[in-house]
């Protein structure tokens, strides 16, 4: 687990859930590089939260960029230029739904809430369309045999 000292992200990418990070520092638990643009769960100071872990092309130092809502009371709670101790965890599918479901950047929250609801409407009306009549036949057919 590296540890990295803390430091601003540019202002253009606040309120984001991205965290960057040099690549040589962007590794997971088995010590193996972490592909830039995933969904990570990021663990620092005993917290965690989830975060788009980018590069940080600037800098090859253990430095890790973040805004000031990642660093605040209710994520991370860390404090500006100083070393934690970090752990990166690429999360799968369900992980990705529930970092999107909670993000930030409302634009992520609606689109993949949005997705959701869609998803389950869709399969309500799926299951109400289909015609059950055929298993009950097959099943008082079944029974009436045994």
């Amino acid at each position: 687990m590296p540890t990295l000292e803390v430091h601003q992200l540019s202002a253009s990418e606040v309120y984001r859930d991205i965290v960057r990070v040099n690549e040589a520092h962007r590794t997971d638990k088995g010590m193996r590089r972490i592909k830039e643009g995933g969904i990570c769960v990021v663990r620092a100071n005993g917290r965690e939260c989830y975060a788009i872990l980018r590069g940080n092309q600037d800098s090859s130092t253990p430095e890790i960029r973040m805004d000031d809502y990642t660093r605040g009371p209710d994520k991370l709670n860390l404090k500006l230029n100083h070393s934690y101790e970090f752990e990166f965890k690429v999360v799968r599918f369900f992980g990705t739904l529930r970092w999107a479901w909670n993000a930030t950047e409302m634009g992520y929250q609606v689109a993949s809430r949005i997705a959701i609801i869609s998803f389950f409407m869709g399969l309500v009306g799926l299951l109400l369309g289909i015609d059950w009549g055929w298993l009950w036949s097959v099943m008082r057919t079944l029974t009436c045999r045994g």
